[in-house]
């Protein structure tokens, strides 16, 4: 019974016991349920914090375009009211942009006027510059005073730097690669102390106006840039010490000149040689070259009115590609004696007086001119020979000479179809006849004479001489009698016996002779390359038969100096270093060249203890440069005590902590982590405790049952 009542007694213990555990599995679940949840709920929070944070920076930013919109509108109607720099609008179909003038740039000292559309700037004048060096460079760029938006120089507009005050210490002009147009009297006196002009490499150049760069009487050479398709008349007039002129290799350049001389005043430039890409060469005039060629190849169509009109050339060669020579084209050049058309010339028309009061002694005119003006051999005193090339197309010479070719002994015409002739052809200027004046041309049949051969018969003074030789001849050729001519020595062919085109019986063989091929195909020789130190030199020789052109022997101008930059003292973290540019060709020093190279930043990479670590102190260490020791301020940095190893495995029983957890070390080579208890997990040992009483309890009260049992 006793033993019944100890079991009973036991069985209760046991099962308050057991009633608590699902109480203390459920107070587990719920805190870890509480927690998850308030996690979440501060997880929800922080989200619906950042989309809000979002959302108002994106209203902010809304905003603020909105403000920035109304305060521009706000300036634009300002700007509207108040007194602004004129602007020329500009039409278009999406908007309306301006040109706005009257501008000036602090930076510079310039005063320009800009597009709104395009970005480019026109300089179109001088402000506050005024030049410090003897080197001067076309600003690149301008802005408006206040702002940070640059515009594009693309323009440097009529007498912009006219003045000569700001300009008069500069001696090398340069001119950046971005401009496009230099206007009427651009640069001009106001730059006549300069020596060299220089367009930089890749030079975008296309116009190049009147009076541009006249009377920069100290330039002895200039190259054109390939870019530039148009030069105006007076580019370069009074540029008296000019000696030579040449265009970049690749050159565009379609027309020059205009109505004025382009080298007039320029007595030290004699030659010239054109670009093949020129089209249109009009006023040309120049009182010095003596001697002027086409680049091989060349496509040039007119040679414009007046345009070598009183030069002073000696010979010229016509290219092939011309088509027409305007009125008084090379009148007045006295000292003219010989003019050539090239072979399968395309010429068709020649005007009013284009050699007149020339120096030439003779004449082929070629076969495709139709149109030969009057007078334009009048007063051609030295004059002796008329031809025209087999196949003549001429149907009229009349006024050719306007009776002032008193030495004119020789017309010859190999066209079939003259129909007018000139009423005073043969005769001197007095109104006499030319004593000896012959004439070489188709005769015609009996019954239908040539007007040339009538014109013979009505003015024949007993003189006069009428000659179909080399004209008149039948259809056939004798074989293997054509011999081609060269470019020195013309050629022949033979006609057999026949009825010649006019009408005319011929009644033997006829020897024609065949003009020269072609002129002398001169190119350039270089006889000494030129340096950086020394002047080179070259001729002109026709590359068929060697023959040296008179007059072609000109200086190579020297080449630029190629500088490199020279470290003299390199820089360090604590002294400044220094530089200088020299040629890398002759190793001669450019003026005003050194410079200061900063002082470098210093190499913090260098770790110094300044005190070790022991068990019983702690140490200390910084940061300084490897180069010269200097310390980086705020690099100090403590270093730990060292700790034992005994203290390390036997600290708080054989577990040590780091970072407040504590590491259990267990018979296995698994390490369990207890985190530090909070405040939540109080229940649990509650719990615990309460089951060791509940256990106390019943051990009691089994204990004094069966003490009284006993």
């Amino acid at each position: 019974m006793k033993s019944k009542r100890l079991l009973a007694v036991m069985l209760s213990g046991f099962m308050v016991l057991g009633s608590m555990t699902p109480v203390f599995a459920e107070e587990l679940k719920n805190e870890n349920t509480k927690d998850n949840a308030v996690v979440s709920e501060e997880q929800q929070g922080t989200d619906v914090n950042s989309s809000e944070e979002v959302k108002t920076n994106d209203e902010a930013v809304t905003d603020k375009v909105n403000e920035d919109k109304t305060s521009e509108n706000v300036k634009a109607e300002e700007n509207t009211s108040s007194n602004e720099p004129s602007k020329t609008v500009k039409s278009s179909s999406k908007t309306s942009k301006a040109v706005v003038t009257g501008q000036f740039d602090e930076t510079t000292g310039f005063k320009f006027s800009y597009d709104e559309d395009t970005k480019e700037a026109a300089l179109t004048g001088v402000g506050t510059f005024s030049a410090t060096e003897e080197s001067f460079t076309v600003p690149r760029e301008v802005n408006v005073a206040g702002s940070d938006e640059k515009y594009t120089v693309t323009s440097i507009e009529t007498g912009a730097f006219f003045d000569e005050a700001p300009f008069a210490s500069i001696k090398y002009l340069t001119i950046p690669k971005n401009i496009e147009f230099v206007g009427f009297a651009s640069f001009g006196e106001a730059f006549k102390n300069v020596e060299t002009v220089t367009f930089e490499e890749g030079s975008h150049l296309k116009e190049i106006g009147s009076g541009a760069f006249c009377y920069l009487s100290k330039i002895k050479s200039i190259t054109i840039p390939k870019s530039v398709e148009k030069i105006d008349y007076n580019t370069f007039s009074g540029c008296s010490s000019l000696s030579s002129f040449e265009f970049e290799e690749g050159s565009a350049l379609k027309s020059l000149g205009s109505s004025g001389a382009v080298f007039d005043e320029c007595p030290n430039l004699t030659s010239i040689v054109l670009p093949k890409s020129l089209e249109v060469l009009a006023g040309f005039k120049s009182s010095s070259i003596t001697s002027i060629a086409f680049e091989e190849g060349s496509k040039i169509k007119t040679i414009a009115n007046y345009a070598f009109s009183g030069s002073k050339i000696t010979e010229i060669t016509i290219p092939k590609s011309v088509e027409s020579i305007g009125d008084s084209a090379f009148s007045d050049c006295s000292d003219l004696t010989s003019i050539t058309f090239e072979k399968g010339s395309a010429l068709t028309s020649i005007g009013f007086k284009t050699f007149s009061d020339s120096g030439i002694k003779s004449i082929t005119i070629p076969k495709n001119v139709t149109t030969l003006g009057s007078s334009a051999f009048s007063g051609c005193s030295a004059l002796e020979m008329i031809d025209t090339e087999e196949g003549s197309a001429l149907t009229s010479i009349n006024y050719i000479s306007s009776g002032d070719c008193d030495n004119l002994k020789t017309i010859r015409m190999t066209s079939p179809n003259i129909t007018s002739v000139d009423s005073d052809l043969g005769e001197k200027g007095n109104g006499s006849k030319i004593n000896g004046f012959t004439i070489i041309a188709h005769k015609g049949s009996a019954a239908s004479k040539s007007a040339l051969y009538q014109y013979y018969e009505d003015n024949n003074d007993g003189s006069w001489v009428f000659k179909t030789d080399g004209i008149c001849h039948g259809s056939d050729e004798v074989a293997s009698t054509r011999v081609e001519p060269t470019c020195l020595t013309p050629g022949s062919v033979t006609y057999q016996a026949g009825t010649c085109e006019c009408g005319n019986e011929v009644s033997e063989q006829v020897s024609v002779v065949l003009p020269v091929s072609r002129t002398h195909d001169y190119k350039d020789i270089t006889d000494k390359e030129a340096t950086c130190t020394v002047k080179g030199s070259k001729h002109r020789e026709c590359s068929v038969c060697g023959d040296k052109e008179d007059g072609s022997d000109v200086d190579i101008p020297m080449l630029a100096h190629t500088y490199a930059e020279i470290i003299d003292t390199p820089a360090t973290c604590t002294e400044e270093g220094s530089k200088h540019s020299e040629c890398s060709v002759c190793n001669t020093k450019k003026e005003n060249s050194d410079e200061k190279i900063g002082v470098l930043p210093h190499t913090f990479d260098k770790e110094v203890v300044d005190k070790e670590a022991t068990y019983t102190e702690e140490g200390s260490k910084h940061t300084e440069c490897s180069v010269c020791g200097t310390k980086k301020e705020g690099s100090d940095v403590v270093i730990p005590k060292i700790v034992k190893e005994e203290d390390k495995n036997n600290n708080n029983n054989g577990d040590s902590t780091s970072n407040g957890s504590t590491v259990t070390k267990t018979g296995s080579d698994k390490t369990a982590v207890n985190n530090p208890q909070t405040s939540d997990e109080m229940n649990m040992v509650l719990y615990a405790l309460l089951s060791f009483v509940s256990l106390g309890a019943v051990s009691t009260v089994g204990y004094k049952i069966k003490k009284r049992n006993i």
